[in-house]
Order: structure tokens, then C-alpha cells, then sequence
């Protein structure tokens, strides 16, 4: 018996999912109809490149702020990053294959 049922394994359901598990104790059960839970937050292959969609950057890391200490929280240990000057974000996409 579970106490409590969550439909898709994304970054949304699988911290909900360890939060409901961790902090109130309940039976979580989590379904995924994907062959590989994550949701977006693993890769895929398409037009023969690999596409990873996952989480690439957080901000505000910093020891004591609240993203950190969510999660710090959630993995159960301190996390560990590399700190950034400024943010910056490049998107490479492959040119259109010719057949």
C-alpha cells in the first residue's frame, strides 16, 4: 500500500517524491511511462548528435542560501560546484544534415 502516487519522473516529481519520503515518512510509488526516469533531465540522440536537456547552471549557490540548503537538504550531503564569475549560456546546434 502506498500513501502516496506520482505520475512522471521529472526534477518536479522525483523531489517531491524524496521530500514526501524523507520528511513525512510516507510510501511513495513513482510511475514513469519513459523506458528511463528523469524526465528532461537526461540526454537523447536525434539526427545523430546527443542532446543533454537537464539542468546545465543554478545561481545563488552559495554556502547558506536557500537554494543550497534545499539542496544540501535533498541529496542528504553538502553539494560541491564550481563558482562562476557571470553567468553565460552558449547553445550550439548542429547545422542540417544534407541527404
Amino acid at each position: 500500500m502506498y500513501d502516496a502516487l506520482i505520475i512522471g519522473s521529472g526534477i518536479g516529481s522525483l523531489t517531491t517524491a524524496g521530500l514526501l519520503a524523507q520528511t513525512a515518512g510516507l510510501c511513495v510509488l513513482v510511475l514513469e511511462k519513459h523506458s528511463i526516469p528523469g524526465g528532461l533531465t537526461h540526454s537523447f540522440r536525434a539526427m545523430g548528435a546527443s542532446w543533454d536537456v537537464g539542468l546545465h547552471y543554478v545561481g545563488d549557490m552559495e554556502p547558506g542560501s536557500r537554494p543550497r540548503q534545499l539542496l544540501d537538504y535533498l541529496t542528504g550531503e553538502p553539494c560541491h560546484g564550481r563558482a562562476c564569475r557571470r553567468a553565460t549560456t552558449v547553445s550550439t546546434c548542429p547545422a542540417t544534415a544534407s541527404t
